[in-house]
């Protein structure tokens, strides 16, 4: 899948096209992302400011506002919609295997 993927500790972003896509787990369900913002918490990322580098660890892909279609686990081809708080985001995705933006996203 492809994604945009802070890698570093550093101003800036990578759109990757080989990342793997995520599997779900128990209590979790897979979404194909139909839609997606970017909103001033990517910009921080991208830009790499002061509140960006107390919150974020690179690597990851980011984004955290979208909709899309349950594609693993649950009711599959329901749409849903979703915003989590950023905190709660980072931490559910910081293994780094799907963010808002990428194609595929691991919804805990």
């Amino acid at each position: 899948m492809k994604g945009i993927v802070k890698e570093s500790s550093a101003p800036g972003a990578t759109l990757e096209s080989h990342l793997l896509d995520p599997r779900s787990g128990e209590g979790e369900i897979v979404v194909k992302v139909e839609s997606a913002a970017i909103c001033g918490t990517d910009l921080h990322i991208y830009k790499w400011n002061p509140w960006a580098r107390a919150r974020v660890r690179p690597p990851m892909v980011f984004g955290h506002e979208f909709s899309g279609v349950v594609i693993e686990t649950g009711d599959l081809g329901q749409i849903i919609a979703a915003k989590y708080p950023f905190e709660e985001f980072q931490s559910a995705f910081e293994a780094a295997i799907g963010g808002i933006l990428g194609k595929v996203i691991l919804v805990p």
